[in-house]
């Protein structure tokens, strides 16, 4: 009965929509903006869509402003953040740039963060170096970090200074160790 309910809901509301047999010259942007929504965030940031117009500019940034959690690990991104952890001297410039991309255009919004060890790593070297107080993360709340043979490595070069810039505001840190088939050696 259930079933046949949802599915007599879903004939009534495509017999409404056919029904009205509305034109449309433009969409409007709020289903522009559900639209552009169903896209990853690295692909919105890196894609260069802004300079399609500044009304679509506009929405590239209402629906950035929406995103509060980013996640490496297990994400629609995992992909792209993959490869930070592949050292390719070409191509880690390029890799490095799309990052700072994503990083200046998410950072503001986000609360929830998780990344490996590698990609954490690379994002310290964007923290401002300016005095004046600002965050690389002003909001974030929650932060997940995955260390392990398989997760890069963490770099000793960031300053104790440069830390207290990534963020102010965290309540939770998580720290989640993977090991490797191989990493059975190191272990006493």
């Amino acid at each position: 009965a259930f079933q046949s309910r949802i599915s007599q809901d879903i004939d009534e509301m495509r017999y409404t929509l056919i029904r009205e047999r509305v034109t449309c010259d433009n969409l409007p942007n709020e289903i522009i903006e559900q639209i552009v929504g169903f896209i990853s965030p690295v692909e919105l940031c890196t894609c260069g869509w802004e300079v399609v117009s500044s009304g679509f500019a506009a929405i590239i940034r209402t629906v950035l402003s929406r995103i509060r959690r980013l996640d490496s690990i297990d994400g629609t991104d995992r992909e792209f953040f993959q490869q930070i952890t592949i050292d390719d001297p070409i191509k880690d410039t390029q890799r490095t740039n799309k990052l700072h991309l994503v990083v200046n255009k998410l950072s503001p919004y986000l609360t929830n963060l998780t990344l490996n060890a590698a990609v954490f790593s690379k994002m310290l070297e964007f923290v401002p170096s300016t005095s004046d107080g600002s965050l690389l993360f002003p909001h974030l709340r929650r932060f997940h970090i995955f260390v392990g043979n398989l997760c890069g490595s963490l770099t000793s070069r960031i300053s104790s200074g440069q830390a207290m810039r990534f963020t102010s505001e965290l309540k939770s840190i998580e720290v989640t160790v993977n090991l490797s088939s191989e990493s059975e050696t190191l272990i006493n």
